[in-house]
Parts: C-alpha cells; sequence; structure tokens
C-alpha cells in the first residue's frame, strides 16, 4: 500500500463532502481494500483499472452532470484504494456484526426456551433469519459483512466435531450453490459465503481465495453502478478471510 494505515478514511471524508450518497460505496471499497490487500494483492491491482471504468460509467449515468460529485467520488475511491486499510476492515466488520448479531440472539433465546439442543437451536435460528438479513443486506450492504461472520461462527460450531467424510460431503453439497454464486446469484452466495471454509475439502484453499478475492474485485466494479453488487463483494471479501 503506498499510503499508511488509517489514510483511507481520508477518501471517505471526501466522498462525504462532495457526494455523499456514495457514502456505501466508500464504505464497502475500504472494507473490501483491507479484506483482499493482504490475502490477494496480485488481483488487487490487476483490477484497479476496472474501478476507474465503473466510475467513469457513474459518470455518465448522472442526470444532473455535477462534475463535483465524480471528482469526489474518483478522488476518494484513489486515496482508499492506496491506502492500507486492514484496521479499518476489522472495524467495519465488527460494527457489522454488531448491528446483526442482535436478530440472532433474540431467536436463538427463544428457541433455547423450548428445550432444543445448543447446535440444534444455533442452526435453526440461523435457518430462519438468513434469508430475512440477505433482504436487508441488499438494501444495506454494510451488514453484508455481519451476515458472513455470524453465519461462519454458527455453522462451523455446528460442524466442528463431524467426520472428515462428512464435512467433504458438506463441501460436496456445496458446489452446485458455489457455481450459481460465481454467476452472481445473489441468493445462492447468502447460502455458500458463510460456509465456503468447507470447500477447502475439496478446492486448494489457495485457489479458494484467488476465486473469491476475483469475483469481489468484479462484485466491487460493478457496486458503484448497483447497490446490490455491494453486497455481493462484501460477502466474497469476508468469506476469503475465512479460507
Amino acid at each position: 500500500m503506498l499510503l499508511p494505515p488509517g489514510t483511507g478514511l481520508l477518501g471517505l471524508l471526501a466522498i462525504a463532502v462532495f457526494n455523499r450518497r456514495a457514502i456505501p460505496i466508500a464504505l464497502i471499497v475500504l472494507f473490501v481494500s483491507g479484506a483482499l490487500a493482504a490475502k490477494a494483492p496480485n488481483a488487487y491491482g490487476y483490477f484497479t483499472p476496472l474501478l476507474y471504468a465503473a466510475v467513469a460509467l457513474y459518470a455518465l449515468r448522472q442526470e444532473e452532470r455535477v462534475i463535483e460529485k465524480v471528482i469526489g467520488l474518483l478522488l476518494g475511491i484513489t486515496v482508499i484504494w492506496a491506502s492500507d486499510n486492514g484496521p479499518v476492515a476489522e472495524a467495519l466488520k465488527a460494527v457489522s456484526l454488531q448491528l446483526v448479531k442482535p436478530f440472532f440472539e433474540a431467536v436463538n433465546n427463544a428457541l433455547t426456551g423450548l428445550g432444543f439442543a445448543a447446535a440444534l437451536t444455533s442452526l435453526l435460528a440461523w435457518s430462519l433469519l438468513s434469508p430475512r438479513l440477505m433482504s436487508l443486506a441488499e438494501e444495506e450492504p454494510l451488514l453484508a459483512m455481519g451476515y458472513v461472520v455470524l453465519g461462519y461462527s454458527v455453522i462451523s460450531g455446528a460442524v466442528a466435531s463431524v467426520p472428515d467424510y462428512l464435512k467433504l460431503a458438506l463441501g460436496i453439497a456445496l458446489l452446485n450453490q458455489f457455481s450459481r454464486a460465481l454467476r452472481g446469484n445473489l441468493e445462492a452466495l447468502g447460502e455458500v459465503a458463510p460456509a465456503v471454509f468447507l470447500l477447502t475439502a475439496i478446492i486448494p484453499s489457495e485457489t479458494l481465495t484467488q476465486v473469491g478475492a476475483v469475483v469481489s474485485l468484479i462484485e466491487l466494479a460493478f457496486g458503484i453502478l448497483a447497490k446490490k453488487h455491494l453486497a455481493g463483494s462484501a460477502m466474497w471479501a469476508t468469506a476469503v478471510a475465512y479460507v
């Protein structure tokens, strides 16, 4: 990274001043850049031009040709992209988790009172909440990281004690959804991202990391043009962290 840790917040500030509607974009760019720079530095560098192309398309779509908005977004993303955003990414992930965690705890506590076993209770609570949290994440992409972190903690805890051959079977069962997720199906990604670590039983972790990073960066570029892709980008970047 060319700029020291925390400098990316100046890019966020520039976007907040010149183009407040683009703040969700800036937050996800901050998170994804911090999450992927260490895990997939080659992909991170290769996809820089794609972000600038997306900003150019964003400029063409503006009904009002307000140059300040475009310059503010371009300047902000440039500063963010050139900064070491690792600490900021961790902070954003923690904030996101704290936003979604109360939903899970409320349902989990209610089911626990019915006498279910702890692991079963967690899985039931997750199965009830996950589609609803996904719908929220489409509208509020900041929640996407917390969705994956929460799902990972529930699923990894539930499968931690199962034999390796069952983990392999679970990984194979994910392949169809994984394929759909790679093609941009957000619902499929919502099912795969919290459990993508299981795919390491059949796909080398290095390959899985690079694929997830590339797809995250593609989604990030398209997220500048369509908000739902921001959630997909954040989810892929979070999932890669657990591979």
